[in-house]
Order: C-alpha cells, then sequence, then structure tokens
C-alpha cells in the first residue's frame, strides 16, 4: 500500500478507492454477535457548559519514571504538546467494539460540535444520526448527520433545539416528531422531520412551570452551581413501552416527572401539541435525573442525582390517557397544567409512578447525605449518573460519578425490586454514560475526566462487570451510543457523496 494508505481500526484505508471501501465493508459483516460500533459525543467548548468537566488525562506526574529524565521545561513542553493534540482529537468519536474480546478501537472522529451531548438514530432510516449541542449561552442545536459506508459522520443540516443545554432527544410513535429537552431552561420542543428524516425548525415550545426564571433573571452557570433546584431544569423525555404513546419528562430542579402525550395536527398550519395526562411528585431534594422502564415488568427505574439513589415504581397507565386525543388544530389552546388535578405523590397507589423502593448506588462505607447550607448550596463527593437495564432484563447499572464506579444491581424477576451486588471501578473518573454492545456481553464506559473509554465483560449469572480494555485519548466522552454491526449492511451512503442530500 503506498503512501497515505495506512489502515484504521477496521482495517479500512486513509485513501481507499470505492471499490476498496465496499470490500472493507464486507469485512466488518464478518462479525460475532457483540461486535458493536459506539458512537460517543465528547465536550469540545466547556466553557459553554452549565458543569465544569475537567480533562485529567492531561495531568502527568512529574516525578514518574518516565518523566524523571527530563527538565521541568521539557516536561512542560510535553504536556503542551499532548493538550494540542487532545484538542485535535476532540469532536465525535466512532469506536469498534470486538465481540469476542471486548477491545476497543477508534475508527473515526469527526469534527462536529460544539458539544455534543446526546446521540440517536432515527428508527426507520439507517443512515440518519442525529445529535444534540449542550450550551447555555444560545439556543441549543439539533444536528442532522449521515453515517457513511467506513463509520465516518458527514455534517448535513442544523435547526434549533427549542431552548437551552439540550440534553435529549426521542420520537413520537409515528416517528414524524423529534422531541427535544432543554436542559437550562426547562423547555421542551417538538420537531418535525420531513420524509427524509430532515428536522424542521420546532413547531411548539413548551416551557416547564416555573423555568420563566431563566428569561427573568439571567442567572449565571456559578449560580446554578450553588442552587441546583432553584429552577426547573427537564432532564430527559423518555416513552413507556407498552403502548409507545406517553412520554415521560423527568425534572431535576422540581423533583417531578410530568406524563404528556402528543397531540399532532391534521396539516402543518396548526402546530402539534404537549397534552399533559398526569404528574408525580416525588421526595424534596433527590435531584432525579433519567427514567428507564423494565422490558417486561411494569417497572421502572429513576435514578436520582443529588442523592445517588434508585427509587423503582410501579407503573400505573390509565386507559384513558390511551384514548384518541383530539388533533391540535382542534383544540383551542393548549391544555393548561392543573397541578391539583394532575399531580400525585410518588407513595400514592394511584400515582403514574408509585415508588416501593429506593436504594443508594454507593456501597456502605461511600454513602453520604446529601448537605444544604444556609444558601441552599448541596455538596456531595460522588452524584449518579446514568442509568441502563440490562438488554436480559436481570440487571440493572448506574453510574457513579466522583466514586467513579458502576453500580450493579440484580433485578427481582417477580416485582422488578433491586439487589446491590458492587460498586465496580468504571475504568476512569466521573463515568458520565455507557451503553451495552449488541448482544450484552459487553458495557463500555464514557469516563469524562480521563478522556477515555472503557470497556467490561458482563457476566450473565451475576451481572458483575470485569474490566477488558481502556482505550484512551476519547476527548471528553459524555454520551455513548451503540449500534450493532450487524446492522451496518443497511448503511448504503458511500464518503465521497459529498453532495449527497438525505
Amino acid at each position: 500500500m503506498g503512501a497515505g494508505g495506512q489502515l484504521n481500526a477496521l482495517g479500512l484505508s486513509s485513501n481507499h478507492q470505492k471499490g476498496e471501501r465496499n470490500n472493507s465493508f464486507e469485512r466488518i459483516n464478518e462479525s460475532h454477535a457483540d461486535d458493536t460500533v459506539f458512537i460517543v459525543g465528547g465536550y469540545t467548548r466547556c466553557e459553554l457548559l452549565a458543569h465544569t468537566p475537567k480533562d485529567e488525562s492531561k495531568i502527568g506526574d512529574d516525578d514518574d519514571e518516565e518523566n524523571a529524565s527530563f527538565s521541568v521545561e521539557e516536561r512542560k513542553a510535553s504536556k503542551k504538546e499532548e493538550n494540542e493534540e487532545m484538542k485535535s482529537k476532540a469532536g465525535v468519536h466512532v469506536l469498534s467494539l470486538d465481540g469476542r474480546t471486548g477491545q476497543l478501537e477508534m475508527v473515526t472522529t469527526n469534527d462536529i460540535g460544539p458539544n455534543v451531548a446526546f446521540v440517536t438514530r432515527h428508527p426507520t432510516k439507517p443512515d440518519v444520526i442525529y445529535a444534540s449541542t449542550e450550551r447555555i449561552d444560545v439556543e441549543g442545536e439539533v444536528v442532522t448527520m449521515r453515517l457513511t459506508r467506513d463509520l465516518r459522520l458527514k455534517e448535513i443540516a442544523r435547526c434549533s433545539a427549542g431552548g437551552k443545554s439540550t440534553c435529549y432527544l426521542n420520537f413520537n410513535k409515528s416517528n414524524r416528531y423529534m422531541m427535544s429537552v432543554n436542559y437550562w431552561d426547562a423547555k421542551l420542543a417538538l420537531i418535525h422531520l420531513d420524509d427524509l428524516g430532515r428536522p424542521e425548525t420546532p413547531n411548539t415550545v413548551f416551557m416547564q412551570p416555573g423555568a420563566k426564571y431563566v428569561d427573568d433573571k439571567k442567572p449565571t452557570r456559578e449560580e446554578h452551581w450553588e442552587f441546583r433546584q432553584r429552577w426547573p431544569h427537564s432532564h430527559c423525555i423518555v416513552t413507556e413501552p407498552y403502548h409507545n404513546m406517553l412520554h415521560f419528562v423527568v425534572d431535576l430542579g422540581l423533583d417531578r416527572i410530568f406524563v404528556y402525550r402528543v397531540g399532532e395536527p391534521s396539516t402543518m398550519v396548526t402546530a402539534p401539541e404537549f397534552v399533559c395526562k398526569a404528574s408525580v411528585k416525588l421526595q424534596p431534594g433527590k435531584g432525579p435525573r433519567h427514567l428507564v422502564f423494565h422490558q417486561t415488568l411494569k417497572t421502572a427505574y429513576l435514578v436520582n442525582e443529588l442523592d445517588s439513589t434508585v427509587s423503582v415504581f410501579n407503573v400505573n397507565v390509565n386507559d384513558e390517557w390511551m384514548e384518541q386525543l383530539p388533533l391540535a388544530n382542534e383544540q383551542p389552546t393548549m391544555k393548561t397544567f392543573d397541578d391539583e388535578k394532575d399531580t400525585k405523590e410518588e407513595s400514592d397507589e394511584t400515582a403514574a409512578l408509585n415508588v416501593f423502593q429506593c436504594i443508594s448506588t454507593l456501597p456502605e462505607g461511600s454513602r453520604e447525605q446529601k448537605v444544604f447550607t444556609d444558601r441552599g448550596v448541596w455538596k456531595a463527593a460522588s452524584h449518579a449518573s446514568e442509568i441502563r437495564v440490562h438488554p436480559s432484563g436481570k440487571f440493572l447499572y448506574v453510574g457513579n460519578r466522583g466514586h467513579d464506579s458502576i453500580a450493579c444491581f440484580k433485578i427481582d424477576a417477580e416485582d422488578g425490586s433491586l439487589e446491590f451486588i458492587a460498586a465496580v471501578p468504571s475504568g476512569g473518573k466521573c463515568p458520565r454514560n455507557f451503553h451495552f454492545s449488541a448482544n450484552g456481553g459487553f458495557v463500555c464506559v464514557g469516563n469524562q475526566n480521563s478522556s477515555n473509554v472503557a470497556s467490561f465483560a458482563v457476566c450473565p449469572e451475576s451481572g458483575m462487570l470485569e474490566l477488558v480494555h481502556v482505550r484512551h485519548s476519547v476527548c471528553l466522552p459524555n454520551y455513548v451510543y451503540p449500534i450493532p454491526k450487524s446492522t451496518l449492511d443497511l448503511v448504503t451512503s458511500s464518503d465521497d457523496d459529498e453532495d449527497v442530500v438525505l
């Protein structure tokens, strides 16, 4: 192979011709059931964020054996070079996991940003990848990308996400609308997708109760650090798996979970609407972050960021909520949320989510109570991040930032309750996000502050995790999205198709 023909992690040449690309793609299909491509979002401009990631991977020990023979000036120059190299590697990363060994290889790094913080794939169009941008200075965006056959991401379009610090994307049942969640100003947006999957300008933007504080007071991120619950912070919108009609919005600032339906218009003259069906009031101060549903049990799990716990709920779906909504353009106005009528305590057996267990994500020796000063400042050594149910339905996992571990739980097959197994070191610092390989044999963890991704083997009997491999130089990873390699034959776009429109 001539100059510049170096192979990447999947055996793809950096200067390969179109015919060579197709041959290389065939090599991908010689796959194990757990072979997976992971798209990993990364922070690129930390000054725009509500929080302050710190890339500690740049910090070396001046007295270690490797550096001992170098002068202070030489070590500083070396670190500066490493920092510049890391900066050049920032963006959206594509990694390949070997389903036999769990080894991770970097395939491509794509210069897309700033601060891609959520990644998802169109439900029916395998070439189309979406990402959100996280920033508090201006509205975030939904970035539409095309996944090419050599696993590069080509940006196609951008549109407003309807609010600031966009942290979650989802689709309604018809797949005609994307739903975006914006953390900073607690705005939910409905964005119409055209027949090719391209999002348009938000059709509807709805602000959660109390979030007008952001528009009126224009708080700084320093105020946010001190007062995590001074105003609403919507963190996710998750669809229940039983009917795929109800969308649960978790709000960290309000300690509430709202249940919405989407009313679609009959024409695009009238905008679609979020119609509130219920609300659940949680124990104050928990700071709920993400919600997941069990695949077969009527059980839901909520990770509480501020006190590092998981709340376990029975799910109660009212049949009336499933009735066909009137078309949005037949409704004179959006339904006004009625606190008294639509909100129930989590302890209420008739609530949409009725709590029956709350369990710590930390081992006994590391559990701390949340602390408030007279100004309302919250402090803790660790706070929880992502939560996911294993594809088998037998285990649940939670990330602990600060304790730097992945909490492992066994799920009771009858009632869905949890039993704490262990908190396994995450392979790095600040495990912000993680996801499973295609067949559930491995879990890949994005360790934000150490700029690495670690792979763990999952024991199918016990649910315990065993560290297999750590891939370094993955700049400030914050979201991990899996694509089974078995589905890559559906990807038809060529990397040379610069002018292809979705």
